[in-house]
């Protein structure tokens, strides 16, 4: 369950390659700040995503040259021994995602991205973080972001801050017809003859009846 560090500091950054949208990496940078704040981004050249839910949760730390689970994650049977690849890293990221919503884990921190497909998170220590997003559909879009793996080091403690820019798939519903029918009744007294009468209005089929 350890996780060299030389394999993840290059696996880290090459997770994004799985991404779908139309961000393809992970981009990691730091300026100065009080606390180790977490930038989470959540748009693309084409696509701002505002109240998109993201959170972090600590699933690691390093020990010595390796990362190791620690904390509610340390148990789960999850193989971190090759990461060599972005398939891998991004299969391991996927299963610690599924597990953190499954079991209930509480983040570290959570938060929803504003108008500018923004929101910032923090983090408490350096260790190896989980960056996860929540998905949703409404009537005009479907959102599915893609959990990732990030590293805070003490550099970046040192630094104060990081800027993640997720990954995530943005579809777009098509609108559906508008039209759509509505029919009424009346009740006829005995020994009338009702006429039915179809009329529209703004796309609205109305059954009429005249004595």
């Amino acid at each position: 369950m350890k996780l060299k560090f030389s394999q993840l500091a290059k696996a880290v950054l090459c997770t994004a390659a799985m991404a779908v949208s139309a961000l393809g990496s992970m981009t990691i940078s730091a300026s100065a700040a009080d606390n180790i704040n977490v930038d989470i981004v959540c748009k693309n050249d084409t696509t701002t995503v505002s109240n998109a839910e993201w959170s972090i949760y600590k699933v690691g730390e390093r020990k010595e040259a390796d990362f190791v689970l620690t904390g509610e994650f340390s148990d789960y049977p999850i193989d971190m021994s090759d990461f060599t690849d972005a398939s891998k890293m991004q299969a391991v990221a996927d299963t610690l995602d599924n597990y953190a919503k499954t079991d209930g884990i509480t983040p570290v921190s959570t938060g929803k991205t504003d108008a500018n497909g923004e929101v910032k998170l923090s983090a408490d220590s350096v260790g190896l973080y989980l960056v996860s997003g929540k998905s949703f559909e409404n009537t005009t879009a479907k959102f599915t972001p893609s959990p990732s793996l990030i590293e805070i080091d003490k550099d970046i403690v040192a630094e104060g801050q990081i800027t993640v820019y997720t990954k995530f798939t943005y579809e777009e519903i098509p609108a559906g017809d508008s039209d759509y029918g509505v029919r009424k009744s009346w009740i006829v007294p005995d020994g009338q003859v009702c006429l039915n009468y179809y009329l529209y209005y703004s796309n609205c089929l109305t059954y009429m009846c005249s004595l």
